[in-house]
């Protein structure tokens, strides 16, 4: 399967079309998704883990995004094409 487009949508309802990596949007605007770089590389240090690499840092991260109530939607497609649209819980 590859990776299509990938997209926020953001508590108050904007879509954001992501242009890389949903990570690297967080990196790239941390205040916008209600964090600071600071605390990023610090999830990213206490992981003992590069930053911006897609592991255990990132889910925490992604996961922290989502419980303020950011959307995560991302599309794959091969053979069929389907959305995955993650919420936090």
């Amino acid at each position: 399967m590859a990776q299509g487009k990938g997209f926020f949508i953001s508590p108050a309802g904007e879509l954001l079309e992501v242009p890389d990596r949903h990570i690297l949007m967080v990196l790239a605007e941390p205040r916008s998704f209600g964090t600071t770089r600071a605390w990023v590389e610090k999830v990213y240090k206490r992981h003992g883990e590069p930053l911006g690499i897609e592991r255990n840092a990132r889910r925490k991260i992604l996961l922290h995004v989502m419980k303020k109530d950011w959307i995560r939607i991302r599309e794959y497609y091969g053979n069929e094409c389907y959305w995955i649209f993650q919420v936090g819980a």
